[in-house]
């Protein structure tokens, strides 16, 4: 635990940091003036996710047990960024590695924060087109994860019963 006591005014203790996770309590000071004591903000290691999209218009989705709802979820492709590794780069390591293919062309889509009110994780999105089953997949031993190919339209729908 690391405390920061500059004053009342700029405290800040780090709960948690370790390789993966970064828990910080601080006193959050708002543009309008008010204050919120003990503000708890979450940082995360960047990644790149991939919607892998078929000629035909299906997507290549990964299944997988997500301990936060505790339960198997559908999921694009997706990873942290390792080391000095470029967002690109991560995404296409992970394509292979999570799905067992290759593309033949992988489109920057942007740049996004996710729930940026308390989480410092930044998503670097890609569309995968042109794809090539390269190889078995070869993701992580603490990861048990299923490629599942569905039309768009399926998973969109999906999507929208939740």
């Amino acid at each position: 635990m690391q405390i920061s006591n500059a004053g009342d005014q700029d405290k800040q203790e780090i709960l948690v940091n370790n390789r993966w996770l970064k828990v910080i309590s601080e006193n959050l000071y708002l543009p309008n003036g008010i204050i919120i004591e003990n503000f708890y903000t979450v940082e995360r290691p960047a990644y790149s996710a991939i919607v892998p999209i078929f000629l035909n218009g299906d997507v290549l989705l990964v299944k997988q047990y997500r301990h936060g709802p505790k339960k198997d979820i559908l999921n694009i492709p997706m990873g942290a960024l390792d080391g000095t590794e470029k967002p690109f780069e991560t995404a296409q390591r992970e394509l292979q590695e999570e799905a067992g293919y290759t593309s033949e062309r992988m489109t920057f889509v942007g740049t996004f924060e996710n729930a940026p009110s308390f989480l410092r994780l930044e998503c670097h999105l890609f569309l995968a087109q042109g794809l090539r089953e390269h190889q078995a997949s070869t993701h992580d031993q603490n990861e048990d994860v299923t490629v599942v190919r569905l039309p768009l339209s399926k998973a969109m729908a999906m999507i929208s019963s939740g």
